[in-house]
């Protein structure tokens, strides 16, 4: 499910909306249903603004070790949109 802005998604194993993990996901390159790539510098079109929505993608997550503060921690680097 995306925030009101598009720019970070929440992903849930249930339909408990309560135990989830949220990723941002504007800056990470996506490829749409269509295959096509893109670079990123806009959100992803398929994950949208409605945070009653519920979107498939795959996310590719790195975890960040160390770095400069506020930048260690799990990241989206990559993101494909699904059905």
């Amino acid at each position: 499910m995306p925030n009101a802005t598009g720019t970070a998604i929440a992903l849930y194993d249930s339909n408990d909306s309560r135990a989830g993990n949220s990723y941002i996901v504007v800056g990470a390159s996506w490829v749409g249903r269509d295959g096509m790539w893109h670079d990123g510098a806009d959100g992803p079109t398929c994950v949208g603004t409605d945070t009653a929505s519920r979107t498939h993608v795959r996310l590719g997550i790195v975890d960040v070790k160390g770095g400069q503060e506020g930048t260690a921690g799990p990241r989206v680097v990559w993101l494909r949109c699904l059905n």
